[in-house]
């Protein structure tokens, strides 16, 4: 079965968990979060990082946003 191409924006207390179990179940996640240093841990299981939130939604063909507030998802 092919699994999709999953873009996720924001690596907080919640989206970094759920990233870690799609990565698990075997499917392709690319990331996007302001703060780079949080994506590590998930490059090493096997994410890709976009350069843009552009780049992002251009490769995947579903994006999800875990996001704080209003203000994050603007900027």
């Amino acid at each position: 079965m092919k699994r999709h191409q999953i873009g996720w924006i924001g690596l907080g207390n919640m989206g970094t968990p759920i990233v870690h179990n799609l990565l698990k179940a075997g499917y392709e996640v690319k990331l996007y979060n302001r703060t780079a240093e949080k994506a590590e841990k998930l490059l090493t299981a096997g994410a890709k990082v976009a350069a843009s939130p552009q780049e992002l939604a251009r490769d995947s063909e579903v994006v999800f946003t875990m996001v704080s507030d209003d203000a994050a998802v603007k900027e």
